[in-house]
């Protein structure tokens, strides 16, 4: 439970254990200069020998990582911004990644920390990762409110208590509540500001409606509205208006399990089930064999299926595929539940499902069981 509360505002919450001694803004005034320049990042993680680090950001077409190789706890990097910019830096190693996220103006950055607790290293960098630790610090205190009562649902949930986990979950609730309703106020205050804009942006991959946020970016200075969070969120919130019964969806390619790229517009002409699902998911897991039997059925008269996994290990997504016979076109960006897909499309549980016609257009949503089978005998006959 605790995972799922914290995931309320994602890669956001990397950072989310770290404490500031910063008092609380309610607007900061800052106006973030949008402007790029030379970058310098210099790190000390005690315990992380020479081991590999990742550190990535969002660019106008998608992810870029770069490898760095530490040299006795110690690593560098230079590159040149086009931007101000959120970095997340990862320990590449097996099992739970360590990450750290922080923000990034040109000029010279010097992260110190521990290998064991990575996401609390000290970053020393400029305004707006200042602004940033202040903001995560009162975030952060919000979800505290959550803490007292993680260890009292596990054992409600042991015990098959229903009673005493749904009154947990009201808790739980009401912090997410307040967590959602700290994020929208502090873009709604702060509307020059890159990490208000980052913020409303995850807002968006946790479940506010593309009209909600529209209210919000609107008002956002030009700078912040053609930079690439920026340009990526307009393209999410005009595409909103499209994940609908009648809507087209927003065209997309990935890789699929031999890493080479399928778009969504191959299908077109075919009735089409956009499946999101992964192995980890136990309702996904379940609902599969209505779907092979679906596929099996209906295939031959014009029926397809893309799946889109939100695993993040291959192995897994391999191996789940292979047990429970899925034999359409499978992809996934292997980032979790940050696939780039499944944040256009404002994918907050799965499993999830979109049937699109043979022009490319929604006519069902999340078609379950019988359901799904049944739809395509009204489309395709017996």
């Amino acid at each position: 439970m605790k995972k799922s509360l914290v995931c309320f505002l994602g890669i956001i919450l990397f950072a989310a254990c770290k404490t500031s001694d910063k008092k609380e803004p309610i607007n900061t005034g800052y106006i973030t200069n949008m402007a790029g320049g030379d970058l310098s990042i210099s790190g000390t993680i005690t315990g992380l020998g020479n081991q590999n680090l990742e550190l990535s950001h969002q660019e106008e077409d998608g992810v870029k990582r770069d490898t760095l190789q530490a040299t006795m706890d110690r690593f560098t990097f230079t590159t040149k911004l086009k931007e101000p910019t959120q970095y997340v830096l990862a320990i590449l190693k097996e099992g739970e990644i360590p990450t750290l996220s922080f923000f990034a103006d040109p000029g010279n950055i010097t992260i110190t920390g521990v290998i064991d607790s990575l996401n609390k290293a000290r970053v020393n960098a400029g305004a707006s990762q200042t602004e940033y630790e202040i903001a995560i610090n009162t975030l952060n205190q919000i979800f505290e409110k959550g803490t007292p009562y993680y260890e009292q649902f596990g054992l409600a949930q042991q015990n098959g208590d229903e009673a005493t986990m749904n009154k947990i979950r009201t808790i739980f609730d009401s912090v997410n509540a307040q967590a959602g309703s700290y994020v929208l106020q502090y873009a709604a205050t702060n509307s020059s500001s890159l990490v208000a804009l980052n913020f409303l942006t995850m807002a968006k991959a946790n479940g506010a409606k593309a009209e909600e946020i529209s209210k919000f970016f609107d008002p956002f200075s030009e700078p912040l509205k053609n930079s690439i969070p920026g340009r990526r969120l307009k393209i999410y919130l005009d595409a909103g208006k499209n994940i609908a019964i009648g809507g087209t969806p927003p065209g997309f390619t990935q890789n699929d399990t031999n890493g080479k790229p399928v778009s969504l517009s191959f299908f077109r002409g075919k009735y089409l089930l956009v499946d999101f699902w992964a192995s980890w998911c136990g309702p996904c897991r379940a609902e599969n064999p209505n779907v092979v039997k679906a596929y099996n059925t209906y295939n031959s008269k014009g029926f397809e299926i893309l799946g889109i996994s939100l695993d993040a290990e291959k192995s897994a997504w391999l191996a789940a595929i292979k047990k429970d016979k899925l034999s359409w076109t499978q992809v996934s960006d292997l980032r979790g539940w940050q696939n780039e897909v499944a944040q256009m499309y404002g994918i907050q549980s799965i499993p999830a499902s979109f049937l699109l016609d043979k022009e490319g257009k929604i006519i069902a949503l999340n078609l379950r069981g019988e359901a799904l089978e049944m739809k395509l005998k009204e489309l395709l006959g017996n």
